[in-house]
């Protein structure tokens, strides 16, 4: 927007200003921009138009988002197309949104991508529901280099007998992977395993039985986040670890071993999908659940770092169906995407920020939001939202399946 004067006199706040029939695009005084001011932004949950991702993704969804360190944008999913022409289940694209040709995956992927995790010298961890990569076999999990061939460096053997949902990169270069299998290059192996950078299995991380639980909804293990102390926070399907009580949510130590200062054995009610931990060491979780410690928690639920219930967050009613990304801002906001369409009894279509208190954030606001199911949100440094999922619109304007918003 910008003010007119004459004098020293406002005669109007103005986003646009004519000359007849013509816009004026610009006005001077000398060499200064007076109109539009530098200081003009795009609302906050529009479109973001510099990020073009033309007809988008076609012949399924994006499941995944990750960014590297120069600013570009892998995802993933089962989607067979990208503006049209044909992409298997992963690409990368520039920070405008152009795809990166540098980066070729040949034949790509036989089946969905569930995460992708990007390392510090810059390769791509992709795991899911393939077993081939480029027209050679890759069980559920690969690691690429650069420019999209698979790094041989990384050797897995015969890799994992079934899905890989979720992984992480620890400070020290080792990854967390979790899932659906029970073997890694034939050996037992319940749905949890730390790996040198290398591919073999880590021995120093011990989860003894591992996890018990159910395989039928989506994984067992579906999300992994390690904290800066190096515990790791898993969330799933799963009712046990090591043979006691863990419904849903456990923390683990660094050697495997169940962190018992931790305790929600039997707070939830059913799954947790997604997790995000705030500068405070607090706990955001997301998922199916609707009920914490037998008290109504639908779908979201803040944790202090002993697991207990943060009561100074308060979400009213919730959300009336799941909660599938969490995402928190350089201000402690969070932004929650999923399936849902309501949030504390008003509409909201798939997407919404809180506060921290857990209010709505009102100055956020996306009109109609989204079509369909979002999936997967990101927060670049500059704090644009990547957001990824199932949908073909945004607040009524055509956007097949990844959306950049300010």
């Amino acid at each position: 927007m910008g003010t007119l004067y004459i004098g020293n006199t406002v005669i109007s706040t103005i986003s646009k200003l004519k000359v007849g029939s013509s816009s004026v695009q610009k006005i001077y005084a000398g060499s200064t921009l007076l109109f539009p001011s530098s200081s003009v932004v795009s609302p906050t949950g529009s479109i973001d138009t510099s990020f073009n991702i033309g007809t988008g993704f076609g012949g399924g969804f994006i499941e995944s988002l990750a960014l590297n360190s120069s600013g570009s944008i892998y995802a993933g999913g089962s989607f067979t197309t990208y503006s049209g022409s044909t992409q298997n289940r992963l690409i990368k694209l520039n920070s405008n949104g152009s795809q990166d040709t540098s980066f070729n995956i040949g034949t790509g992927f036989n089946n969905t991508v569930w995460t992708t995790v990007v390392d510090s010298n810059g390769k791509i961890l992709v795991g899911g529901s393939f077993t081939t990569y480029s027209g050679s076999t890759q069980n559920y999990l690969v690691r690429l280099n650069t420019d999209g061939t698979k790094d041989t460096s990384f050797n897995m053997g015969t890799g994992f007998n079934d899905v890989v949902w979720a992984a992480a990169i620890d400070s020290n270069g080792k990854i967390l992977v979790g899932g659906n299998f029970t073997t890694y290059s034939g050996s037992s192996q319940n749905y949890l395993i730390r790996l040198n950078s290398d591919g073999t299995k880590d021995t120093s991380f011990n989860i003894g039985s591992g996890f018990t639980g159910y395989t039928s909804q989506r994984g067992l293990v579906d999300e992994i986040v390690v904290n800066s102390d190096g515990k790791i926070l898993v969330g799933g399907n799963f009712l046990t670890y090591q043979g006691t009580g863990s419904n849903y949510l456990t923390r683990i130590n660094s050697d495997g071993s169940k962190d018992t200062s931790f305790n929600t054995s039997n707070a939830f009610d059913s799954w947790v999908y997604t997790m995000a931990v705030d500068s405070n060491g607090k706990i955001v979780a997301g998922g199916k659940f609707t009920f914490f410690a037998n008290t109504g928690s639908n779908h979201l639920i803040r944790l202090n770092s002993d697991g207990t219930k943060d009561t100074s967050f308060n979400i009213g009613s919730g959300f009336n169906a799941i909660v599938y990304s969490i995402a928190i801002d350089s201000n402690g906001k969070i932004l929650a995407g999923g399936s849902f369409t309501t949030y504390s009894g008003s509409t909201q279509n798939y997407l919404v920020r809180l506060n921290t208190d857990g209010t709505k954030d009102t100055s956020f606001n996306i009109g109609s939001g989204f079509d369909s199911l979002v999936s997967s949100v990101v927060i670049q440094p500059d704090q644009k939202i990547l957001t990824g999922g199932w949908f073909t619109s945004y607040s009524g304007s055509t956007q097949n399946n990844l959306v950049r918003i300010t």
